[in-house]
């Protein structure tokens, strides 16, 4: 049976509604909000795990506006994300030190300390979700950013594609201090068979030891270049458009 608008589908939806930075929870949860509804206009049995780690967990009253088919997994109060917010206070000290802007009248800092925050944050979460959490059964999991959405060029049929993961075309770096790795996946949206579930595991496994790796010697990564560089490309297909729009940062857009 082809992929369509009443297939079994799994949304993993990476969030942060409440951060120290950017608008307040009441808009980022708008937006997120916003990410949900667009998933359930172009899908009729969605499940969607909402998977949160903010400072501090959503508010009551707005987890109470969430649709039924969604189901929130708060990392909020876990030790470990804690960490990394103290821990990526020592690796802004320390990579401000040797990583020089290519404009000297620009502070780093600021972006260093996001940088190492978003990244070390999401390969945790999900390497714990995906292994503490039975996926099964779908056909067809989704990786999205909160904030963004599902435009109306969404295709689902781009994503029919059995045991293979399916990413936007591969684009250039963009980051000269990333060593040996020289292309990245957008990471706000991809999708995956969930019949190679197993390497799915296996790939973020991989990306938080070098993600590990690479920040202990106090140098810059990512995830977008991680999963370029850790899922073999016989495995995957390219689509030319994703139908995905969305807000990002405080000031620019993002339609693709």
């Amino acid at each position: 049976m082809s992929l369509n608008k009443d297939s079994k589908v799994l949304f993993l939806v990476s969030s942060a509604v409440n951060v120290v930075w950017g608008n307040k929870e009441l808009v980022r949860f708008a937006e997120t909000i916003g990410t949900i509804n667009s998933i359930n206009a172009n899908f009729n049995n969605a499940e969607i795990w909402l998977i949160d780690s903010g400072f501090k967990s959503i508010a009551k009253r707005y987890l109470e506006e969430l649709p039924k088919n969604v189901k929130v997994i708060d990392f909020s109060k876990d030790p470990t994300i804690r960490k990394i917010l103290e821990d990526s206070l020592i690796f802004t000290k320390n990579a401000s030190k040797t990583i020089v802007a290519k404009d000297p009248t620009i502070d780093i800092t600021p972006s260093l300390k996001l940088g190492y925050i978003k990244n070390q944050t999401e390969c945790y979460v999900f390497n714990k979700v995906f292994k503490e959490y039975l996926i099964k059964g779908y056909d067809r999991v989704f990786k999205i950013s909160g904030r963004y959405s599902l435009s109306p060029s969404f295709n689902i049929t781009d994503h029919d594609s059995r045991k293979k993961y399916v990413f936007y075309n591969a684009i250039d770096s963009n980051q000269s201090t990333i060593k040996g790795i020289d292309k990245m996946y957008f990471c706000f949206f991809w999708s995956f068979c969930n019949d190679i579930i197993d390497d799915v595991k296996l790939v973020y496994k991989e990306m938080q030891d070098e993600m590990n790796k690479r920040h202990d010697s106090i140098q810059i990564i990512d995830i977008e270049h991680l999963l370029y560089n850790f899922i073999d490309d016989k495995n995957t297909k390219h689509v030319n458009k994703l139908g995905i729009f969305a807000k990002v940062g405080e000031t620019s857009s993002v339609f693709i």
